[in-house]
């Protein structure tokens, strides 16, 4: 028997909807495509979601502003209630918070099971936390996260039917340390809601100051050290290098609890007389982000852990060129290198000197912003995501099928 889209019945969790916005408006495309739609949230936000999907259904979890042991039981509590009482064909997890449920999926045998990592513990505990943190990795108290999703993502990934990441170079660093999931292992990117940003343009500042901007987490991970070199290495050569860091603590603020990475990035800011190169603003209304993209010259966003970073696409669909590592998350959303100035090998001048040219030519500046955009817009909007899970949901289901 043939499978459509109408035969189609989805659970999809989310955690939280003000973290996963662009993925909400995704499984609202979805749901407007398939036979039925349900979104199950920890902490629903609805006002959020605006307008949105003509069909989705939001069920928020009760008491699933939790602890997370807790929000996990709490929410496979949820899902299995709408599957005793629904007919759904579909569940999909994120960040394994069904794990309870998965765990007794024998009671609800008929349902085709997904997860989606986002991040991967275990590649990244391997290759990054582990060698430059060592026991750090398990005590400090931001690290040990990494060794809490290495076995969550290890256990949820044998429950799983398969398991959704960002990037085919993501399903090569699965598979390198568990083989045996590589046949689970499907790759969709990241979305972003292409509908409500507009791409600016306005010509940039004349001004010869060069406007670098830093979303999120302020980490060596992230690439926080490379931002303060490339400040650094424009001040020894007398080039007008300013950053803007949003979304973050600083890691001068002494009020607060650092970050493992603050101590060492703060003695750096300070010896190097930074402080005046660079602001921290913290956390901002989203209404303002979209501001901070459109009056900036770059955004730099050098990551080693991230899966599809959605700061990224939200500057390249508002016309921000990135600057940005080779992580797979990354340079999946642009192949031939048309617009993210990519950082590997990590040589600071002459990143400088390209961006300093392009600041001197805002013709070949607007041309990089507007073929990101416009690739942005075609091949990563929610409408086109979805599309990716209606033929992967369909494709699932038409495997059961006898």
């Amino acid at each position: 028997m043939a499978i459509s889209p109408s035969d189609i019945r989805f659970i999809f969790y989310l955690p939280n909807l003000r973290s996963y916005l662009d993925r909400a408006d995704m499984i609202g495309k979805l749901a407007d495509k398939v036979g039925r739609g349900v979104l199950v949230t920890s902490v629903a936000d609805a006002e959020l979601l605006g307008p949105g999907s003509k069909n989705l259904e939001v069920v928020e979890v009760p008491r699933g502003r939790s602890y997370p042991g807790r929000t996990a039981i709490a929410a496979s509590k949820t899902v299995g209630q709408l599957l005793d009482t629904g007919d759904f064909n579909i569940v999909h997890d994120t960040f394994a918070h069904l794990g309870p449920l998965f765990l007794r999926r024998r009671k609800h045998p008929n349902q085709v099971y997904l997860t989606s990592f986002y991040i991967l513990g275990e590649w990244d505990l391997r290759h990054w936390i582990w060698p430059r943190y060592k026991m750090r990795s398990f005590t400090d108290h931001n690290l040990r996260q990494w060794a809490t999703r290495t076995i969550t993502q290890r256990i949820i990934t044998r429950l799983s039917d398969n398991v959704v990441v960002q990037a085919p170079g993501l399903i090569e660093r699965v598979a390198e340390s568990n083989n045996n999931a590589r046949p689970k292992l499907e790759w969709i990117p990241n979305n972003v809601v292409s509908e409500e940003a507009t791409a600016s343009t306005q010509q940039r500042d004349k001004s010869p100051q060069i406007r670098l901007l830093w979303v999120g987490g302020f980490v060596l991970a992230k690439g926080a050290d490379k931002l303060l070199t490339l400040l650094a290495r424009g001040m020894e050569r007398g080039i007008p290098v300013h950053a803007t860091a949003l979304g973050t603590s600083s890691p001068l603020d002494r009020s607060v609890r650092p970050h493992v990475d603050h101590l060492h990035l703060r003695e750096r800011i300070e010896s190097e007389g930074l402080a005046e190169h660079i602001d921290f603003l913290g956390r901002v209304d989203p209404r303002e982000v979209d501001s901070h993209y459109k009056s900036a010259d770059w955004l730099v966003h050098i990551s080693e852990i991230d899966g599809s970073p959605r700061v990224v696409l939200e500057a390249l669909v508002r016309g921000l060129p990135v600057v940005g590592s080779r992580h797979p998350g990354i340079a999946v959303l642009d192949p031939e290198e048309n617009f993210i100035l990519f950082s590997e090998p990590f040589e600071p001048d002459a990143i400088l000197d390209r961006i300093v040219e392009e600041k001197s030519n805002p013709a070949a500046h607007a041309e990089r912003s507007q073929a990101g955009s416009e690739a942005i817009r075609q091949n990563f909007s929610s409408d086109a995501i979805s599309d990716r899970y209606v033929d992967l949901y369909m494709r699932l289901l038409s495997q059961r099928v006898v």
